[in-house]
C-alpha cells in the first residue's frame, strides 16, 4: 500500500474537460448538469441516455441532503450521480457514448460509494460500470465488468468487494475474480476511486488501481490474464460506450459515482492523474 498525495490542479482539469465529446471528464457540477436532494434527471445532458426501457434512470444529486444518504466525497464538488434499485427489474441505469476508435489503449476511472436502505437480505449484485454498446448485443463486442457485491446480503452493512467479469486466454468468461486484498470488505457509505487502464490492440485489462479517498491509501493490481470479451485473438468489434448500473432485484441497491474519466492513454496528464489517483473539485461554499 501507498499514501497518495497532489491533486490535478485546476488548469489540469480545464485542459482535459475541453477535450472532445469522444472522451468523457466529468465531475457532474453546475452549470452543464443541475441536480438536487431529491435527484434530477440527466438524460440528453453530455450525452448521457436510458439505454433499457424497462429500466429506470439515475439522477443528479447534490451531496447537500441527498436522498441516498451518501456522504460527501472528500475530493468531489457538489453534486454526484447514483441511483437506487427499485426492485423487480427497475434497475438504475445511465450510459454514454465514446468514440473508443480515437486509440487502443484507454483508461476509465470514477469515484463510487455504495449503501443500502432496504430490507435484508440484500440482493448480492449490488452495481457495475461497464464497457458497452448503444447497438450489439452483449457478447458481440470487447468488454469487461468492473462489478460490486455485497461481502455478507443478510448484513450489507458490512461491505462490498469490487471483482471482474473478465475472459481467459481462449474466450472464456471468468466472473467474479478480484484483483487483490485491497478490493475486498470496502465500507459502505466510503468513497473510492478505481482506476482501469485496458488496451484493445491486446484485448487485455492492463492494470487496476483503486484508492481510499478518505485515507489516501492506493492499491495497484496488475492481473495476469485478463481478457476483454473474445480472449487473446479476439477479432470483436470494440465497443462504443460505457454503462453505469445498479443492481438488486429487492429495492435498496444504492451507488453513487462521480469524478469520472474516460480518455485515451497514455498522456502527460492522465499518467499524472493515474500517479494522483483523484481530480481535485474545490466545493463552493
Amino acid at each position: 500500500m501507498r499514501k497518495i498525495h497532489g491533486l490535478i490542479g485546476a488548469s489540469a482539469a480545464a485542459v482535459l474537460c475541453g477535450t472532445a465529446n469522444a472522451q468523457l471528464v466529468s465531475g457532474f457540477e453546475l452549470p452543464q448538469f443541475t441536480g438536487s436532494a431529491a435527484g434530477q434527471s440527466f438524460v440528453g445532458v453530455d450525452g448521457w441516455y436510458q439505454p433499457v426501457a424497462s429500466g429506470i434512470e439515475q439522477s443528479v444529486y447534490t451531496y447537500a441532503g441527498n436522498a441516498l444518504g451518501l456522504n460527501q466525497n472528500p475530493v468531489g464538488g457538489n453534486q454526484f450521480i447514483g441511483g437506487r434499485g427499485q426492485g423487480g427489474a427497475l434497475f438504475p441505469r445511465a450510459q454514454r457514448n465514446i468514440d473508443f476508435d480515437l486509440g487502443n489503449r484507454w483508461t476509465m476511472a470514477y469515484d463510487m460509494a455504495a449503501n443500502f436502505d432496504g430490507d435484508v437480505p440484500s440482493t448480492l449484485n449490488l452495481s457495475s460500470a461497464s464497457l458497452t454498446s448503444e447497438f450489439g448485443a452483449a457478447g458481440t463486442f470487447k468488454a469487461f465488468i468492473a462489478l460490486n457485491n455485497f461481502v455478507d446480503t443478510s448484513n450489507p452493512a458490512a461491505g462490498f468487494k469490487a471483482e471482474f467479469n473478465v475472459f481467459n486466454d481462449t474466450g472464456g468468461a471468468t466472473n467474479n475474480l478480484s484483483p487483490g486484498a485491497a478490493w475486498q470488505n470496502l465500507k459502505t457509505n466510503h468513497w473510492y476511486r478505481q482506476i482501469i487502464n485496458f488496451d484493445f490492440a491486446s484485448n487485455r485489462i492492463l492494470d487496476i488501481t483503486i484508492v481510499d479517498l478518505t485515507t489516501g491509501q492506493s492499491s495497484t493490481a496488475t492481473p495476469d490474464g485478463w481478457y476483454m470479451t473474445g480472449g487473446a485473438a479476439s477479432a470483436l468489434d470494440k465497443p462504443d460506450g460505457i454503462r453505469f448500473f445498479v443492481g438488486g432485484s429487492t429495492a435498496g441497491n444504492i451507488m453513487g459515482w462521480d469524478n469520472v474519466y474516460v480518455v485515451p492513454a497514455p498522456a502527460s496528464l492522465l499518467a499524472f492523474a493515474g500517479a494522483a489517483g483523484l481530480i481535485s473539485v474545490r466545493r463552493r461554499r
